[in-house]
């Protein structure tokens, strides 16, 4: 009779059963099984929150308790061996002599604190897509006027980064990462000090953004939505959706449809480009939070809605230290998306994408795919499915201009030979990685809509499936965990395939 019971889905068998490995019907409150054998008959309770947001909180638990053990008061005796200690961890991680004792704690960090914090943010600023003109940014540090210096809340946001990212190549990340609650507290201090003076508002964006991240990142995502949200509409309200040109002309910054001014024009193409990457910076989490979370997107999703996404994508910030824009590409969100100039031959004409904006292209794309989905399913209609159509085009065209993906080793033993094309830099390959991801995982979900009726888009999943195995094999977990975050939803999706 026990072959007669269906099979039930994985994790659905009582405790007991499942302890003694015999095939449970799943009953409730006690299963048959045991019943006739006269066992207290027990299910776990079913998780209702994602794993990760459970591991984060115990996470956060141990370092807690981790801080609280090394600041709590000792035995005079003992308070020169723990101070000897951590001075031999800090000489160990090669850390200044100003970080001994409680460095942390100035309102002004001392310069050698700070350069140390800056140099591990800008090993890892692009895992977090924050793009700025580094030389710029050093400049103003050593201005003389208070106000022409970084803002209190950027600087906070970028040393909260800093402690984040220790956990990556730091020997001894503990020292840095139990600071992470510190320097968040005084981030979100300054920042909203920023907003109450209108002061340096691009510098408020900026440390905001870096602070979306690092929720998002830790696994906080309302706290996360919410910084961001805020953010996202204060973006549209500087005008920074409206940047049209890559450089100084009138018309390269649009009117807002607001009467308040908060941001006046750029005086520099350097200050212009600062903004554009600001925005789709911002762009990026906001395409995160709807594909990884759920989350409903802060910013306009159509250019022809009310205050919709018309700035052009960024070039590289090192485009922008001369005054020639006329090699730059000019596209925007429509001409990705847009199947009639696929259709034309049009063309946009320049040098090739920057690594973000190949990367933003694609995410643009998944999420239209995401979305065109979702109304698939809760509504069918011709409608729907003639712009799931019209994307699969613009998808196909944009992974055809894709440049190819080498994995490190072949890449290396490629560039011996004279002969060999030249490989692109290592943060352009993983542009290219996480662009062709993110790319097949449109692919995929716009043929999960039709898979059941039609035979064609059936294989043509599992064509794109077992694409993205083979990038995940070729290239490796370390990669993909520089990869980021919306990168696990290709990889996600294609597990569930």
């Amino acid at each position: 009779m026990s072959s007669l019971v269906p099979a039930l889905e994985r994790g659905k068998a009582c405790v007991e059963c499942r302890r003694r490995k015999q095939k449970c019907d799943g009953l409730k409150p006690s299963c048959n099984v045991c019943v006739r054998a006269h066992r207290n008959c027990r299910y776990e309770k079913p998780v209702t929150r994602p794993v990760s947001v459970v591991l984060q909180e115990r996470l956060d638990e141990l370092e807690s308790k981790l801080r609280s053990l090394m600041q709590a008061p000792s035995t005079q005796a003992a308070q020169p061996t723990a101070a000897a200690s951590l001075n031999a961890l800090a000489d160990t991680a090669n850390m200044p002599p100003e970080m001994r004792g409680r460095w942390w704690e100035p309102a002004v960090l001392a310069p050698a604190v700070h350069d140390y914090l800056l140099e591990i943010f800008l090993r890892h600023h692009t895992r977090v897509h924050f793009y700025f003109h580094t030389p710029t940014f050093i400049s103003r540090m050593s201005s003389s006027d208070p106000q022409a210096r970084p803002h209190p809340g950027l600087l906070n946001s970028i040393y909260l980064l800093a402690c984040y990212f220790a956990t990556f190549d730091h020997p001894t990340p503990h020292l840095l990462t139990q600071h992470e609650s510190h320097f968040l507290d005084r981030a979100q201090k300054a920042l909203t000090h920023s907003l109450s003076l209108s002061d340096r508002l691009m510098d408020f964006l900026r440390g905001s953004n870096l602070v979306t991240a690092y929720f998002f990142m830790r696994g906080r995502f309302l706290e996360g939505y919410h910084v961001h949200c805020g953010t996202a509409r204060f973006a549209l309200s500087c005008g920074l959706h409206l940047i049209t040109a890559h450089d100084l002309t009138p018309s390269s910054e649009a009117p807002v449809t607001s009467s308040i001014v908060l941001l006046p024009p750029a005086a520099t193409r350097i200050e212009l480009g600062d903004r554009l990457l600001t925005f789709w910076q911002i762009y990026w989490w906001d395409k995160v939070s709807a594909i990884i979370m759920g989350f409903i997107a802060a910013l306009p999703i159509d250019a022809d809605q009310t205050d919709g996404v018309q700035s052009i994508f960024p070039a590289a910030i090192e485009d922008y230290e001369t005054d020639d824009s006329s090699e730059l590409k000019v596209e925007t969100v429509w001409d990705v998306i847009n199947p009639g100039d696929i259709a034309s031959g049009k063309e946009a004409a320049g040098r090739p994408d920057s690594p973000f904006t190949l990367e933003l292209k694609a995410i643009t794309l998944l999420d239209r795919a995401n979305r065109l989905a979702q109304r698939h399913f809760a509504r069918p209609s011709e409608a729907v499915m003639s712009s799931l159509r019209e994307l699969h085009v613009a998808t196909d065209h944009f992974a055809a201009t894709l440049p190819p993906v080498t994995p490190e080793s072949t890449a290396s033993s490629s560039s011996d030979s004279a002969d060999a094309p030249s490989t692109p830099p290592a943060e352009h390959q993983l542009a290219i990685l996480i662009s062709r991801s993110l790319t097949l995982g449109a692919i995929l979900e716009m043929n999960n809509t039709t898979v059941k009726t039609d035979p064609q888009a059936y294989n043509a999943r599992l064509t794109s499936a077992s694409y993205i195995a083979a990038l995940v094999f070729y290239f490796g977990d370390s990669n993909y965990q520089k990869a980021g975050l919306v990168t696990g939803a290709s990889v996600t999706s294609n597990v569930k395939v």
